[in-house]
C-alpha cells in the first residue's frame, strides 16, 4: 500500500500450487484507509521456481487513479462498498 509515492503497509500471502495453471487465493486483507486521502494497492505476483529463488511475473496497480479503467472501476466499488468481497481479473503489467 502506497500513499504519496512511499511505502505504507505491506502483507504478503502464503505460496500456493497451481491446478491446471490456476491459483484461488482464498484470504482477506484489511487495510485502514482514510476516504479523503488518495493510496495506490501494489499487487505483485511473484513464481517461486526453487526455495531460494523468485521470479517476478508482474504486478497490478489499484486505486483511484489505477492505469486501467477497469482497475479504477474496481477501487471507487471497493471503496463505497468495503463490506462486499471482490474477486476481478486484473492483466499483469511488468513495471
Amino acid at each position: 500500500m502506497q500513499q504519496m509515492g512511499r511505502v505504507v503497509m505491506k502483507k504478503k500471502t502464503h505460496a500456493l500450487k497451481s491446478s491446471a495453471g490456476q491459483l484461488t487465493w482464498t484470504e482477506s486483507f484489511y487495510f485502514p484507509l482514510a476516504l479523503d486521502q488518495s493510496f495506490l494497492l501494489s499487487v505483485k505476483l511473484y513464481s517461486r521456481r526453487s526455495v531460494r529463488r523468485k521470479h517476478y511475473l508482474g504486478q497490478v496497480h489499484l486505486g483511484f487513479d489505477s492505469p486501467t479503467q477497469e482497475a479504477a472501476e474496481q477501487w471507487r466499488d471497493s471503496m463505497s462498498h468495503p463490506e462486499k468481497v471482490v474477486a476481478v481479473w486484473h492483466r499483469l503489467n511488468g513495471s
